[in-house]
């Protein structure tokens, strides 16, 4: 690999011709192929010399020396057991045949079929992959392991059932991605609904009398949707229609009461500074489990809001309203920390912190007063994988006075958390600030 990288590297591009350039482009994917595979015989390393009980916590070193998710690290170390075990998927990347995510199809789609089986398919797909696309390769070695192991078919969908779950998924300009992993004729009869629905709704609108009102991030547009566009519009209305009926009651379908956490009913929050409300700024607001969303925005959400005064360091925007001293939080106590960290604290991690443990960062002595313990500033949000990693997975943290989680992990490396600035600008863009608008005929949306 380093011979290749040595020759690829010498070769200025400006001098090569079209057709030499098409071939550096696989001489540099091969040095990438190479180096994944490089890459996964170290990550081998490191799980092998990390005890049976603490392995299940290797991802999440990981995750934070590269500054990446869970779920990517997770994938990393799968791939690197899996060059292990089946040699022709090492010799592959090596080779340049295939890339890590043409692997992780091949390995994917054989999961759960018989030993034997596996084996040859994963070595026929290796040898084959370096002409094939993904889509290609996936339909190849999935048409082959049914055709060879039927019975194959009926455990996979069990286990993929088992696997069903909804995501959150943040997109650009105010929006997010909902997707739901459901087997194939609930997700039928989902949408089936979402249309009844929409020609409901397509109905009713014809009727002025009867037509819904506009949703508080609605504005007046100069461009006329299409049929096609206007069905995705009201599929997508209905479908926010039934979660948000159900927050707004919170009531589930049978009736019964939502669940609370830490004391708080179930809702969508929304923190904006007070001088952005007032029109002073235009100070992006934040959707805790979401996101930046824009200051107009969040004035208009504003409008239909229940307010809850949250206090904030003016420096540097961060929550510091302070709660009550109990061992176990109450619901004001907690609530100010949910508010404060927004999600887990541990690195990388986007769980929201209403969907987390509230934990004692220097953990609670039952032989000690309970107030100087169960504060503020001795709190933080965790999920409870990362609760778990701190409680038995030899992770230490430190939560330092501006509010920064200073993480130790097995290995002896430090990884640093800052602490969530609602209202923050990074320091290289304060002087790109919009200036202030205040339009007179503009009240505050309150």
């Amino acid at each position: 690999m380093a011979d290749l990288a040595a020759v690829a590297e010498a070769v200025d591009p400006a001098d090569l011709t079209d057709a030499d350039l098409v071939d550096a482009v696989t001489r540099w994917q091969r040095v990438v192929t190479a180096a994944t595979a490089r890459q996964a015989a170290v990550v081998r390393e490191l799980v092998a010399r990390t005890p049976p009980q603490h392995v299940q916590w290797v991802s999440d070193e990981i995750a934070c020396a590269l500054a990446t998710t869970r779920r990517t690290a997770d994938r990393m170390i799968d791939l690197a057991v899996s060059l292990n075990r089946f040699p022709a998927l090492d010799d592959g990347l090596l080779a340049g045949r295939l890339d890590a995510r043409k692997a992780h199809v091949i390995l994917d789609e054989t999961a759960g079929a018989p030993r034997e089986l596996t084996a040859a398919v994963v070595g026929a797909a290796s040898h084959a992959a370096g002409s094939l696309t993904v889509p290609q390769l996936r339909a190849q070695v999935r048409h082959t392991v049914l055709r060879a192991a039927p019975e194959h078919a009926e455990t996979r969908c069990a286990t993929a059932r088992a696997e069903r779950r909804v995501v959150l998924e943040p997109a650009d300009d105010a929006m997010a991605w909902i997707k739901a992993y459901l087997p194939a004729e609930e997700a039928v009869a989902v949408f089936t609904v979402l249309d009844a629905l929409a020609d409901r709704a397509d109905t009713a609108s014809s009727s002025a009398s009867r037509a819904r009102p506009a949703r508080p991030w609605q504005q007046p547009t100069t461009s006329t949707p299409t049929a096609a566009e206007r069905v995705d519009q009201r599929r997508a209305d209905a479908f926010s229609d039934v979660f948000l009926a159900i927050l707004d009651s919170s009531n589930g379908l049978d009736g019964a009461p939502l669940p609370r956490r830490h004391g708080m009913r179930p809702a969508v929050n929304v923190t904006v500074a007070a001088t952005t409300l007032l029109g002073l700024d235009e100070v992006p607001a934040t959707i805790p489990g979401y996101g930046a969303i824009p200051a107009p925005l969040a004035r208009r959400l504003a409008q239909d809001g229940t307010w809850r005064r949250i206090l904030t360091d003016p420096t540097d925007g961060s929550v510091r309203e302070r709660g009550s001293t109990t061992y176990r939080p109450g619901a004001a106590l907690a609530g100010t920390v949910v508010q404060r960290d927004e999600t887990c604290r541990f690195v990388g991690c986007r769980q929201p912190a209403a969907r987390c443990d509230v934990d004692h960062v220097v953990p609670f002595d039952a032989t000690r007063p309970a107030p100087p313990q169960t504060t503020h500033a001795n709190l933080h949000a965790l999920c409870r994988h990362h609760h778990r990693a701190k409680t038995h997975g030899r992770w230490d943290v430190e939560l330092r006075s501006d509010g920064t989680a200073l993480w130790t992990s097995p290995t002896g490396a430090t990884y640093a958390r800052s602490p969530a600035h609602v209202h923050a600008v990074w320091e290289a863009f304060a002087a790109h600030r919009p200036p202030p608008t205040v339009t007179a005929t503009d009240p505050p949306p309150f």
